[in-house]
C-alpha cells in the first residue's frame, strides 16, 4: 500500500479469482483488494478456486530442497489434463498455463530439471523477479528453506510480502504454497520478523486442505461440469475445501500449529 498523497491505489484485479483475491489482499493489500467479476469465471474442472496449502517435512535444506522439487512435480502431474474454463470456452490444461515459482536459482534450476525428466513440458519455472507482469491457471510456490536457520538471505528476504505477493498473485485461478511447516517454529530477531511469521501464518491459516484431496483427472473420464467457485450445485463456495485450522494435520506431515497473536 502507498500513502494517498503518492498515487492511486487500484482496488480491483481482473486477474485473480475471489478465492485467490481473498488471501493476497490480507497479505499486502489490508484487505482492500477485490476481484472484478469477470475473474470469477475463470475455472479448472475439479479444483476448486482458492489458496491451497502443502506442507513438506524436511531439515537442513537453505538453496535447495529434493522434498520440494519432488512435490512440486506431483502437484503439476496432478494438474494435467483438466480443462481451463475462461468464460464460455474450455480447453485442456497443458504446462503453459501453470507456474513454478521458488525463491532461490539452485531451487528454480533442480524444478526445471526435474520436470523435464517426469516428461510435463511447457512449465515456466524462475524467481519472482523473472514473472513481474505475468500470470497463469496455476501458481506453485516453493519456499525451499527447512527453517530460519538455514534461510541464507533471513527471514527478510524469504518471507517479503512483497515477494510472496507477487509469487501468489500470478495466480489466475489457484495458488499452492510448498513448504517446510518449521518456518513457523521460527523466533523472531526483530518486529519486523514478528510481522513476516505473521502474515505467513496468516495465509496459512486462510488455505484450503491440501490440493491433493482434490481427485487427479484421468484422460477419458468426464470433468465435473463445473470447477474453482463451486457453481454447479450449490453455488459460490460449493465444494470449496475446508480451511486449514489450528492443528489439522497437512500433506501426511505433522500437525502444524497456529500461531496468530497479532492481527
Amino acid at each position: 500500500m502507498i500513502p494517498p498523497a503518492l498515487g492511486y491505489f487500484l482496488d480491483r484485479t481482473r486477474r485473480l479469482h475471489p478465492a485467490v483475491c481473498a488471501p493476497v489482499s490480507a497479505l499486502a493489500y489490508r484487505g482492500l483488494l477485490r476481484s472484478h467479476p469477470i475473474a470469477a469465471t475463470r475455472a479448472v474442472t475439479g479444483v476448486p478456486a482458492g489458496l491451497y496449502l502443502h506442507d513438506v517435512v524436511h531439515t537442513d535444506n537453505g538453496t535447495r530442497s529434493d522434498e520440494e522439487v519432488s512435490a512440486v512435480g506431483a502437484i503439476v502431474r496432478h494438474l494435467m489434463d483438466r480443462l481451463i474454463i475462461d468464460g464460455e470456452g474450455s480447453r485442456p490444461l497443458a504446462g503453459a498455463d501453470v507456474l513454478v515459482v521458488a525463491p532461490y536459482n539452485r531451487q528454480v534450476r533442480a524444478i526445471e530439471r526435474a520436470l523435464e525428466a517426469a516428461g510435463l513440458p511447457g512449465v515456466r519455472v524462475g524467481t519472482v523477479d523473472r514473472f513481474q507482469g505475468q500470470e497463469a491457471a496455476v501458481v506453485v510456490t516453493s519456499l525451499t528453506t527447512s527453517s530460519a536457520a538455514e534461510a541464507p538471505r533471513g527471514l527478510d528476504f524469504l518471507l517479503s510480502r512483497n515477494r510472496l505477493n507477487v509469487a501468489l498473485s500470478r495466480a489466475q485461478v489457484a495458488a499452492v504454497l510448498v513448504m517446510s511447516p518449521a518456518l513457523l517454529d521460527s523466533s523472531p530477531r526483530s518486529v519486523a520478523e514478528l510481522h513476516l511469521l505473521a502474515g505467513l501464518a496468516r495465509l496459512r491459516a486462510m488455505a484450503c486442505t491440501d490440493l491433493f484431496a482434490v481427485p487427479a483427472h484421468r484422460p477419458g473420464e468426464p470433468t465435473a461440469a463445473a470447477a474453482g467457485d463451486g457453481a454447479r450445485d450449490g453455488g459460490p463456495g460449493a465444494g470449496v475445501p475446508e480451511p486449514v485450522t489450528e492443528g489439522a494435520r497437512v500433506a501426511g506431515g505433522p500437525r502444524t500449529q497456529m500461531h496468530l497473536p497479532f492481527s
